[in-house]
């Protein structure tokens, strides 16, 4: 799932101790939102945004591609989240992410916007930040097409 692989690339990239990285929503108490963590989580559902086929004559194969697209928010909480989410932001600039999305199979763009929640909601008991990030991956399908050497053409008329 795009979502887990999504995860798994933040984590790598900020280097957050796992112990305090969560993917998906969970219904935790307040006070959990007080510590320094990173959550991850998916804002719009995965959008096909092109294809392309290929067949292999010699093998009988046909590759199928689609190109989807999905927005990530990803969230940063307690005393470091401020300094954590800067962080990504620059380090979504290095060799490093190239390198990981390279690894994970995914284009993920610059950041637009770093949001202060906890301004916006007027919630000042903990500090929560958001960043909005647009993901690109593939899906791979392939399938056995037989070859047609022969054309046998059936005409039917009324």
């Amino acid at each position: 799932m795009i979502l887990d692989i999504f995860g798994k690339y933040v984590l790598e990239l900020t280097k957050h101790p796992d112990y305090r990285f969560l993917v998906g929503r969970k219904n935790l108490g307040k006070t959990v939102y007080a510590q320094d963590f990173i959550l991850v989580d998916v804002l719009t559902p995965s959008m096909a945004i092109g294809s392309n086929s290929a067949y292999d004559g010699v093998n009988e194969k046909e590759d199928i591609n689609t190109l989807f697209e999905a927005i990530f928010t990803i969230e940063f909480f307690g005393d470091g989240g401020y300094e954590n989410a800067y962080n990504f932001v620059n380090l979504q600039k290095s060799q490093l992410a190239r390198n990981l999305q390279e690894v994970h199979s995914i284009c993920v763009f610059q950041t637009s916007n770093i949001k202060n929640l906890g301004d916006m909601t007027a919630n000042h008991i903990f500090k929560h930040y958001e960043i909005e990030v647009k993901v690109q991956y593939n899906k791979d399908l392939v399938i056995d097409t037989l070859r047609i050497d022969t054309i046998d053409p059936i005409f039917i008329s009324n």
